[in-house]
């Protein structure tokens, strides 16, 4: 941090870097008026209730747009498997979710067989989730992308375990999300649709 700052013409010795660390503390502190329409509060973001639109042009009957709503079906299917993570570990304990049984039946729940990698998503999610939910400063649905990471991860887990027992239904859960992906493909990438195009996608005002 200290070479950071020295690198752009500051001075860059351990105090400096304190200094600045402490000023940039007091400045996201002070930051808790939530005066902002974007802002949304942490339990919003499990299901992409604020999404940041970063572009929008109108042009006739055509309108460009370029927005942080990711796919619906990913982003919500990852929140739900966090929630199912959570509330497993809560219904068996961590001490059954530990003990994982390599040799469950393939019929047998899925924390019973993947429950140790289950709990590191967990806490990875809950470490970078954490800060938010106690913290008063103005939070952006963008904060929740390191919580993200460890959900889609979690969920691709949870699918690849289906796929493993049934494949139709594993393979059914792919298309779909990639059939959505192509249907949202225009909102992420700024490409020409129409008004009535625009609404399908987002239905929500909250959404626009």
């Amino acid at each position: 941090w200290a070479i950071g700052l020295g690198i752009t013409g500051r001075p860059g010795d351990p105090w400096s870097a304190l200094q600045e660390t402490r000023r940039l503390v007091a400045h996201h502190a002070a930051l808790t008026k939530m005066d902002n329409d974007l802002t949304s509060s942490w339990p919003t973001w499990l299901f992409a209730y604020r999404p940041i639109v970063l572009f929008l042009r109108g042009d006739g009957e055509s309108v460009r747009m370029v927005t942080s709503l990711g796919n619906p079906l990913v982003w919500i299917g990852s929140s739900v498997a966090m929630i199912g993570t959570f509330a497993a570990l809560l219904w068996n304990g961590a001490r059954a979710t530990l003990a994982e049984d390599a040799e469950a039946p393939a019929g047998g729940a899925y924390w019973a067989t993947q429950g140790r990698g289950s709990l590191v998503l967990l806490l990875g999610w809950l470490s970078f989730l954490a800060p938010w939910m106690l913290s008063r400063r103005d939070p952006y649905i963008y904060h929740y992308l390191p919580c993200y990471f460890f959900a889609v991860v979690s969920l691709g887990s949870m699918v690849a375990w289906v796929a493993e027992r049934r494949r139709a239904l594993g393979l059914l859960g792919v298309v779909l999300a990639l059939v959505v992906s192509g249907f949202y493909a225009p909102v992420w990438g700024q490409l020409q649709v129409t008004h009535a195009g625009l609404e399908a996608r987002l239905p929500f005002p909250r959404w626009r």
